[in-house]
């Protein structure tokens, strides 16, 4: 008979990633055991508590377990706490909190990914500004999209007190990104200030401030009454010269007053011809920045397009290992970032050379595994050393062990890396191998026997073998020539019978019946020769996370599609690059321009007093001039 309450499992493991704001907790499901791990008895009534979350059924925080012995919560739970925000789920039992779990709801942030000029003209406004919602690794998050059918609101809303602004007009959210055509810029001088936000979520939102400027009054020469009035005397005109001498117009010629006006006509026109050509470029790199923009939307837009043609766990897979292969390439001068580099190149241009064909990874691509825990336990197990070492057929298959390093190092030098300091080189028919026999399951698990307390039952805590929870895709079940696969070799190898427990507690327990090491999920490690290591280290480069269970079988298609998604994002990446660069350019001649501006509005300055004087001598000649002062 089963006992009370005692301890209760959240499952899925990674459920917390399905928390969202404004989005249904889709599968989450407590498992309800006594303390011999017997599920509780059907109809066991519990409490349920929440925070940031509530109930979308009408049974509430009083919940029955089933005859799974469990309560079964998918599809009920609303989240409604907003993005970096914490939702919590406990569970009592009569007075007794058996369960508590806090999950942090992943932070995001909206921003500004167009160049917003510091500086714009009075009564113009700005084009096609692109806001982005980002994910905490920097990365747009294209699952934002305005869709009121499935209950999900995104859109912007944009706010001034400088402009009258209508808060009904929303601009919708695609793949992450929302578009605003125009916003239009104050008709008079100062700073401009519009808040960008989300219509939903408060807490994204984005501030921008704009100077706004008149656009600079040129003062044409040639208008002026006075120098088009060849009747002026300029007995009380003067003139300070650049070398500080005052010269009275009146005691020149009229030949070299009319050349003196001349030279600065010339000198005004060259001055506007110098604003308008770097205004002329300004205005050149703003529509090459726009058309860079709408092609990284669109290409963004072919990318999600790829994605959903594709089997969602085995997109989530080759995401997974995107993710991590990007890792790998950014440790630079590293063997490990060489082959990745090389083996993606190869992949997008469908080459395949002696290289490629006798290299088979880095180990830290080459599986997969079911939660985090279990990845970075792993990881610190095994070392940075062991994960990023390559794996080779063998060294027959390659030549000879010199031929195969200068192979390597040339493909360093092609990608304009060095490599530095030692690596691991595992060449597959060259270790010693699992021969025992095989489960008869579709991962081709080794049928290694579990440790048996005297009663014949697992130690409490007990999960496996990590050599069998690493899962494998399906061409690397068989991959010698003798038809073993990356479990009875690489990872036999690697792993060995490693044990992997729940918690460290039980990994003590079991102390007696482990013979060559064991790992906890919660940070225990014990090696082989009885050292247990305590404590935590997260492992930068670890095993790629991957909930779908089964074989991961990728078909040609897939694989297809997969390789199109690459090029797309390598097109990507390039486009990003060039509209860089012309932020870079845009900001160096709109410097250009104010400089020029400046310039020209100080030669107007210097010479305003010489116009000016010009100016009342037309004016006592013939009445009908208006001085402009």
């Amino acid at each position: 008979i089963p006992g009370s309450l005692q301890r209760i499992i959240a499952q899925p493991e990674d459920y917390g990633k399905q928390f969202l704001p404004g989005h249904l907790v889709k599968e989450l499901v407590l498992e309800m055991f006594d303390a011999y791990g017997n599920h509780v008895n059907e109809d066991s009534e519990v409490l349920v508590n929440v925070d940031g979350l509530c109930f979308q059924d009408k049974l509430g925080q009083n919940r029955k377990v089933d005859a799974r012995g469990c309560v079964d919560l998918s599809g009920v739970l609303k989240v409604t706490n907003g993005y970096g925000r914490n939702v919590s789920i406990s569970v009592l039992s009569g007075k007794k909190e058996v369960f508590k779990e806090e999950i942090h709801i992943e932070k995001r942030v909206l921003r500004a990914a167009s160049k917003v000029p510091m500086v714009c003209t009075a009564g113009s406004q700005l084009e096609n500004i692109v806001f982005e919602i980002i994910d905490c690794n920097g990365h747009v998050d294209a699952t934002i999209n305005n869709d009121e059918k499935c209950g999900q609101s995104h859109s912007l809303v944009i706010k001034s007190e400088s402009l009258e602004t209508d808060d009904s007009v929303r601009y919708s959210f695609s793949n992450g990104r929302c578009i605003i055509r125009a916003i239009p810029i104050p008709q008079y001088e100062g700073i401009f200030s519009f808040v960008a936000a989300h219509s939903r979520h408060p807490e994204l939102q984005l501030t921008i401030q704009v100077n706004v400027e008149e656009a600079p009054k040129v003062l044409m020469l040639h208008e002026l009454p006075a120098f088009n009035n060849p009747t002026i005397e300029y007995d009380d005109v003067q003139y300070q010269s650049p070398d500080g001498r005052v010269l009275l117009l009146q005691d020149s010629p009229a030949e070299n007053i009319e050349n003196f006006l001349g030279s600065i006509m010339n000198d005004q026109k060259e001055l506007e011809e110098d604003v308008l050509k770097c205004g002329t470029f300004i205005g050149l790199h703003e529509k090459n920045f726009i058309l860079l923009q709408d092609q990284q939307v669109a290409i963004e837009q072919d990318i999600s397009s790829l994605k959903a043609s594709m089997d969602l766990g085995i997109c989530s897979y080759l995401f997974e290992l995107e993710e991590m292969t990007e890792r790998i390439e950014s440790k630079g001068d590293s063997a490990a970032s060489v082959v990745c580099n090389f083996l993606r190149a190869t992949s997008l241009q469908k080459q395949t050379n002696e290289f490629v064909r006798h290299v088979i990874g880095v180990v830290a691509l080459l599986g997969t595994v079911q939660n985090n825990e279990l990845s970075r336990i792993l990881a610190e197990y095994l070392g940075d050393d062991q994960m990023l070492a390559i794996v080779w057929k063998s060294y027959a298959a390659a030549g000879d062990l010199q031929k195969y390093e200068h192979a390597f190092y040339q493909l360093a030098t092609e990608q304009g890396k060095s490599i530095e300091g030692r690596y691991l080189v595992i060449c597959l028919e060259d270790i010693s191998p699992y021969t025992g026999k095989l489960s008869g399951d579709s991962q081709r698990k080794l049928a290694l026997r579990n440790p048996t307390l005297p009663n014949g039952k697992t130690p409490l805590g007990y999960m496996g073998y990590a050599v069998n929870m690493i899962d494998l895709e399906v061409r690397h079940l068989h991959t010698t020539a003798a038809g073993r696969g990356l479990r009875e070799t690489l990872f036999y190898y690697l792993l060995g019978e490693l044990q992997v427990y729940e918690s460290k507690e039980y990994m003590k327990m079991a102390l007696p019946y482990i013979k060559h090491g064991a790992v906890s999920l919660d940070g225990g490690i014990m090696r082989g020769n009885g050292a247990i290591f305590l404590g935590r280290r997260e492992a930068d480069i670890h095993f790629p996370v991957v909930t779908t269970r089964g074989q991961i079988r990728i078909s040609p298609q897939g694989a297809e599609i997969w390789r199109q998604i690459e090029a797309k994002k390598l097109e990507l990446r390039e486009i990003l690059a060039a509209q860089e660069e012309e932020a870079k350019m845009l900001q160096k001649y709109t410097k250009k321009f104010q400089k020029k501006r400046d310039r020209y509005s100080r030669f107007i300055d210097k010479k305003s007093p010489l116009l000016l004087g010009l100016e009342r001598k037309g004016n006592n000649i013939d009445g009908s001039y208006n001085s402009p002062g």
